[in-house]
């Protein structure tokens, strides 16, 4: 599994007035630019590399797949990058996720794809 953290990522958050969000958007993945993984590998991805059909990605914290925070249920490849909403689970995760995702203190996604 290759666990990629882009260096310029954006999240949104963002709710009916009122009403806490249940979902995240932003940039999953900006294409044609070179990435570090944790263990130092470099990557890029092209446009058409990442599916927008098929099964919805999870979404987890921390890449750890005991806390599932919701899952991918949009997905849309641009040319610059592939773009997601996410919808987010209820509380303690998921309202952790929401929180971070508005507060700017979670700033960024991170993929996780099998390596070849």
């Amino acid at each position: 599994m290759i666990r990629l953290t882009p260096s310029q990522i954006t999240v949104d958050a963002a709710a009916a007035e009122g009403l806490p969000s249940r979902s995240i958007s932003g940039v999953a993945v900006t294409y044609d630019e070179t990435a570090t993984v944790n263990d130092g590998t470099k990557v890029r991805f092209l446009q058409g590399s990442l599916p927008v059909t098929g099964r919805d990605p999870k979404l987890f914290m921390q890449h750890d797949s005991n806390q599932i925070v919701g899952k991918v249920v949009e997905r849309v490849d641009t040319p610059q990058g592939m773009m997601f909403t996410g919808k987010v689970g209820a509380p303690p995760l998921g309202y952790e996720a929401r929180s971070r995702a508005s507060d700017s203190v979670r700033g960024a996604v991170s993929v996780g794809v099998p390596a070849p």
